[in-house]
C-alpha cells in the first residue's frame, strides 16, 4: 500500500464482505500506485478507526500475504506491521489494521530521521528473517533459486535486448555468469519480505519509528533479495544510510552475497524495465535506468 489518498469507493464486490467485516465506514481512498500488483483502499469508521482493504492479483499473492499475516509478522513487534482481520480467498481480499504514520518513500525526511528509518527497517528484516517458519517452507537449497534467476536472466534479456546498449548486454551476461560460480551454493536463504524497500515502509513522525507493509511476495528465498533494491536505489551514493540498514541489522553481507549482488540487480532492472514498458509505468523504467546506470559505473570503477 502506498501514500496515494484519492477519494474512491470500494468496487460492488467488495463492499457486502468489508461490511461485515467492519462495520460501516464514512470514508475510503485508494492506497495503491501504477507500481502495485495488488489494488488497496483505506477505509475509515465514524470512530476514527482505519483499515485498509486490499485485492491481491491472484491466489499466489494472496496466500503469501494471508500466510506472512497470520504466522509471521507478530514477531516484528506491536505497531510494527498492520494485523489481519479478515481473509476471503474467494475475492483474494484482506482487511489489515490501519497503522499511524506515512509511507517512507513519499517523505522528505531529515538526516537524522532518514538514519533511524534505515536503521529500524535492518532490525525488523532482521527480525522476519530470523523467524523463518521452516516447517512451513518448502526446503529448497540456495542452488533451486540461483538457477531460477539465471534461467529468468536469460529470459528476460531475450525480451529487453532491444532496450539495453551493447555494452549494458554484454555486462549483464558477465554478472550472469558470476551465478555460476560454485561458491555461489553457500548464499545463506530466509523467509525475506520480497519488496523491501521504502515504500514498503511506513515511518511514524512523532514516535521515529518503523513499520512493514505488503507481505504479497514473502517467500523463503536468498536472503540477498532483501538487499537488492536496497543497494541499487536509496543506497547509491549513501554509503550512510547502508551502514544505518546493515547496524540495524546485526550482520554486513557476506564475501559471497557481495559477489552475487550486482547480478541479481541487474535481473531486478530487467524486470522492471520490461514491466515499465508493458505496463507504460515510467517510474519503473527510470529506476530500471538508475540502477543500470549505477551498475555500469561499478563496472568501469572495478
Amino acid at each position: 500500500m502506498s501514500g496515494r489518498t484519492q477519494p474512491a469507493e470500494l468496487p460492488a464486490e467488495l463492499r457486502p464482505w468489508v461490511y461485515q467485516m467492519v462495520g460501516e465506514y464514512v470514508g475510503c481512498w485508494h492506497s495503491s500506485s501504477k507500481q502495485d500488483a495488488s489494488r488497496a483502499w483505506r477505509i475509515l469508521r465514524s470512530s476514527g478507526t482505519s483499515y485498509f482493504v486490499k485485492v491481491l492479483p491472484n491466489p499466489a499473492f494472496f496466500h503469501r500475504e494471508v500466510f506472512a499475516l497470520r504466522r509471521v509478522v507478530s514477531v516484528l513487534g506491536q505497531g510494527q506491521a498492520p494485523r489481519l482481520v479478515a481473509a476471503n480467498a474467494h475475492l483474494c481480499a484482506v482487511v489489515t489494521t490501519g497503522l499511524r504514520g506515512a509511507v517512507a518513500s513519499t517523505l522528505s525526511l531529515s538526516h537524522t530521521d532518514e538514519y533511524a528509518l534505515h536503521r529500524q527497517a535492518g532490525q525488523l528484516i532482521r527480525r522476519l528473517h530470523d523467524a523463518t517458519p521452516t516447517s512451513a517452507l518448502p526446503k529448497a537449497p540456495a542452488s533451486t533459486f540461483i538457477h531460477h534467476a539465471v534461467t529468468t536472466l536469460e529470459i528476460l534479456l531475450q525480451r529487453v535486448s532491444r532496450l539495453l546498449s551493447d555494452d549494458e548486454e554484454a555486462l549483464i551476461r558477465k554478472l550472469a555468469a558470476v551465478l555460476a560460480g560454485p561458491e555461489m551454493s553457500q548464499l545463506p536463504t530466509a523467509y525475506c519480505h520480497g519488496d523491501n524497500r521504502p515504500r514498503n515502509w511506513s515511518w511514524h513522525n512523532s514516535q521515529k519509528s518503523v513499520a512493514l507493509l505488503n507481505f504479497e511476495c514473502c517467500e523463503k528465498n536468498l536472503r540477498l533479495r532483501d538487499t537488492v533494491r536496497l543497494a541499487y536505489g536509496p543506497w547509491i551514493h549513501r554509503d550512510d544510510l547502508r551502514e544505518a540498514y546493515l547496524d540495524g541489522y546485526g550482520q554486513d553481507l557476506t564475501d559471497v552475497e557481495r559477489a552475487a549482488l550486482p547480478a541479481f540487480a541487474a535481473l531486478d532492472a530487467l524486470n522492471r524495465l520490461r514491466f515499465g514498458h508493458v505496463a507504460l509505468d515510467t517510474e519503473a523504467i527510470l529506476r530500471a535506468r538508475v540502477a543500470l546506470a549505477h551498475l555500469m559505473e561499478e563496472s568501469s570503477h572495478a
